[in-house]
């Protein structure tokens, strides 16, 4: 039985805000790092479909395809759209 989303992806986010060599502020980039308690292809199942997003990310309720799937809307949690 593979596992489920929420036991194989631990995020953790790092938003670095100063260069480290010159001491300036910078604009913010994030970085993330992911444990995976599973293997490449367990993952690669979950996630490679491209209408999978709401299968496996948190954010996102409902994923469409419209224009013989040329183009995906994604509605995320909280009301917003993406397209």
């Amino acid at each position: 039985m593979a596992p489920s989303p929420a036991n194989i992806l631990q995020n953790r986010y790092t938003v670095p805000s100063v260069c480290a060599n010159e001491g300036r502020q910078l604009m913010p980039k994030v970085s993330m790092t992911t444990n995976l308690n599973a293997s490449a292809d367990q993952v690669w199942q979950m996630i490679g479909r491209f209408n999978a997003l709401p299968d496996w990310h948190p954010s996102v309720e409902k994923s469409e395809l419209t224009e013989a799937g040329q183009t995906r809307t994604l509605s995320l949690v909280g009301g917003g759209k993406i397209v």
